[in-house]
């Protein structure tokens, strides 16, 4: 009987995995204008912001002058694997990889909306 192989796919770079994240998050409906600063810590870390403005989105590693709306401060591994879906945004909250402050209302929906979280954190508004 012939093993079968573990074929791995190569692990997208913070780079790629929050550009497919901001083109998901171009459209949304909930999007609103200002900046999300992610702060991937470990290898591969850095500040990342994605500034949303009135004719779409960029990725930047520079902040602009008004501070973030939110901030996601955590592993990189545990952020990436958020955004690229292959884990759900409030457990890895839970497991403690990842910290927010800010706009948490503003968080929920818009997580909830990409399918970062199953279910938002707020209710009702």
């Amino acid at each position: 009987m012939a093993l079968k192989k573990k074929v791995s796919t190569p692990r997208k770079s913070p780079d790629n995995v929050l550009g497919e994240a901001m083109r998901k998050f171009e459209g949304a409906r909930t999007r609103r204008l200002g900046s999300i600063l992610i702060r991937f810590i470990g290898e591969e870390g850095g500040d990342f912001y994605v500034h949303s403005h009135a004719t779409g989105c960029k990725l930047s590693r520079e902040a602009e002058l008004a501070p973030p709306l939110v901030e996601i401060i955590g592993d990189a591994a545990q952020i990436r694997a958020v955004l690229d879906g292959s884990r759900e945004g409030v457990a890895q909250f839970y497991r403690g990889g990842i910290r927010v402050r800010g706009d948490l209302q503003y968080l929920s929906e818009v997580a909830h909306e990409l399918g970062f979280i199953r279910e938002p954190f707020f209710v009702g508004g």
